[in-house]
């Protein structure tokens, strides 16, 4: 996972560990501005109603899913998660 970047509040605790840049995004709080052209995930972890960001990505008129080139959903105890791979030319648009 060297030389790839995670984002999403579950990033850090979920690739504890991995070689990979990991960082938590929370509405008006931390990250939740121009995530894609500042940083350029690879991935964005988030739960499926974005509850864990308070909502980070739909606040900013960002449908996360459409950044996506797969998805995979999974379940940690009730969360809903989602890791996203992200398609690297639609997140510079």
């Amino acid at each position: 996972m060297k030389n790839t970047t995670i984002a999403g509040a579950w990033a850090p605790s979920l690739c504890w560990n991995s070689k990979a840049l990991c960082f938590p995004i929370w509405k008006d709080y931390f990250n939740d501005k121009d995530v894609f052209k500042l940083y350029s995930p690879t991935v964005v972890i988030a739960e499926m109603n974005e509850e864990d960001s308070n909502g980070a990505f739909a606040s900013n008129g960002i449908a996360i899913d459409t950044y996506a080139d797969s998805i995979k959903y999974f379940t940690i105890n009730h969360w809903k998660i989602k890791l996203l791979w992200i398609n690297q030319q639609r997140s510079q648009q």
